[in-house]
């Protein structure tokens, strides 16, 4: 009965750390869901950014060597989005604050927005910044490296581009 009692437990404790890891990943901004608009990084499609940002002004088809297949590029001014052959999102760099008059944001930066906004959601990146670069890996929420990273450019103290690179 005690052993069985010291297992239970240890189970719950288990089971309450595990359940507590999952809500820190949901809560914390360098973790999945990373969102552009109210839009979950992971879940955008072609269809999705269309029905977002309207028709885009240019559309590309371009041959990925490294992806061994064609990669759809989506430009709206300065900023693009590229999409796989099943229209999920590739990668994309934005370089507008707005989009066919709707605000980019991802997880409330834009475009043009203060460094020193960027340091208070991502100290530690802030500090290890190199060539006016912040890098943030993503992380999923069983705490994992995922292999997307979003890079922020920063000119004169703000925030110059935004960009999704190596998502699989």
């Amino acid at each position: 009965m005690k052993k069985s009692l010291k297992i239970l437990i240890i189970l719950f404790f288990i089971s309450f750390s595990v359940f507590g890891q999952n809500k820190w990943a949901e809560t914390h901004s360098i973790v999945n869901p990373v969102k552009l608009n109210k839009i979950k990084i992971f879940e955008l499609t072609s269809e999705k950014v269309i029905n977002l940002f309207g028709k885009p002004t240019k559309t590309d088809i371009i041959w990925s060597e490294y992806d061994d297949e064609n990669i759809t590029y989506y430009t709206y001014g300065k900023s693009y989005f590229a999409f796989r052959p099943n229209k999920n999102l590739h990668d994309f760099e934005i370089k507008d604050r707005a989009i066919n008059n709707i605000s980019v944001i991802i997880n409330n930066h834009s475009v043009g927005d203060s460094l020193e906004k960027l340091k208070k959601y991502y100290y530690k990146s802030n500090i290890n910044m190199s060539n006016n670069e912040v890098r943030i890996h993503l992380v999923t929420s069983d705490f994992n490296l995922s292999s997307s990273i979003i890079t922020f450019k920063i000119t004169n103290e703000s925030i110059e581009s935004m960009e999704l690179v190596n998502l699989n």
